[in-house]
């Protein structure tokens, strides 16, 4: 396994000055294909989280690789809302990178529990958690969420994309890609767990998985941060928009986030397309520095 963190720095230098985008990702991809001459890598990101990689095609790998970071706005809110003790919850929990960016804030006194349905990526998650020494704090677990318990397909792609791996309604064996059958569990489940945050970024299934976590929502009043993905919701049949209506309804602020600054956002039907919602309940606002 090689440290290709000199490659990594060249990667973020260019993508950081280079003056236009024409050519740039073809670029910064090459060296990500160069890194993988001998096998796995390992490398920090610009937080200092240390990413174990066996597959920098893998889209959420190179992301970190060329750019050093991944929506960068998840790693303030993290800092905004939790403190050491606290438990978060990461709901798509992709590679552990922002479990690990979670399990930082809440120190050894926290935990940070983690859903990753797709087998081989929770492989990753597991291994990251470990290679940062927080595999006491992470506690991983190998299914997705849903509004019930059972089974259920994931499609998952064979081309390294990662982010777009999602449950499925209906029959999908005309498509290309494959799917695999994984656990639901509903995130009630764990409302004992008592969670300062809850981000869920499911590709689409926000609305099921808040849909099997109404005690939570209306009892223990987490901070909630949700990816808002209507189009990709509409396509499982699933209504966003109403997903964000029921936290209006329990009492939730909705906010939108830019740079390192929250704004609250007047009308949720102007909520621009794969935000990061923030939802912040009116019981527990005051606890939180606006």
């Amino acid at each position: 396994m090689q440290n290709v963190g000199v490659l990594s720095r060249i990667a973020r230098f260019v993508g950081t000055h280079w003056p236009n985008h024409r050519g740039k990702r073809t670029f910064l991809y090459q060296i990500g294909l160069r890194a993988l001459v001998h096998g796995s890598a390992t490398f920090h990101t610009t937080d200092g989280i240390l990413i174990v990689s066996d597959d920098l095609t893998d889209c959420m790998d190179r992301e970190l690789f060329m750019y050093g970071e991944y929506q960068p706005e998840l790693r303030f809110l993290c800092s905004r809302f939790l403190s050491p003790g606290d438990t978060a919850i990461d709901v798509g929990a992709n590679n552990g990178y922002v479990s690990c960016i979670m399990a930082r804030c809440v120190g050894t006194g926290g935990r940070v529990l983690s859903f990753e349905p797709n087998p081989s990526v929770f492989r990753r998650l597991v291994r990251n958690a470990a290679a940062n020494g927080l595999e006491s704090l992470v506690q991983a677990h190998n299914c997705a969420l849903g509004s019930s318990e059972g089974a259920m397909d994931l499609l998952v792609f064979p081309d390294g994309n990662t982010w777009n791996c999602h449950l499925v309604n209906g029959d999908y064996s005309a498509l290309s890609q494959s799917t695999v059958s994984v656990h639901v569990e509903t995130l009630d489940r764990y409302v004992d767990a008592s969670p300062r945050l809850v981000k869920v970024d499911v590709e689409g299934w926000e609305t099921a998985v808040i849909a099997g976590a109404q005690q939570l929502l209306h009892e223990v009043r987490p901070v909630w941060v949700v990816e808002y993905n209507p189009s990709l919701a509409s396509e499982s049949g699933m209504n966003a928009l109403a997903m964000l209506s029921c936290f209006i309804d329990a009492g939730y602020f909705a906010f939108t986030v830019r740079g390192a600054n929250l704004y609250p956002a007047p009308r949720i039907e102007e909520i621009p397309d794969m935000a990061n919602v923030v939802l912040v309940h009116r019981t527990t606002i005051s606890a939180y520095p606006f």
